[in-house]
């Protein structure tokens, strides 16, 4: 097995997403349910939004930081 790190690729193509932070599991579920905003920004200190297409799979933008 190989790990996918484009976030919005693996959401297309698996059913199931680790997300790792400092080595250690922080969430694994479906896409629709670890792809989450306020997950994603705690953990990576990153802005992002969270739409989904009409199937529901999550595509998630990186957003620029407020200066």
């Amino acid at each position: 097995r190989r790990g996918l790190h484009d976030r919005n690729r693996a959401a297309r193509v698996a059913d199931q997403l680790s997300v790792l932070a400092g080595g250690e599991l922080q969430a694994f579920g479906p896409p629709a349910q670890v792809l989450d905003a306020a997950l994603i920004e705690r953990l990576y200190q990153v802005p992002v939004q969270i739409s989904h297409d009409q199937s529901g799979t999550p595509f998630l933008r990186t957003l620029r930081r407020q200066s």
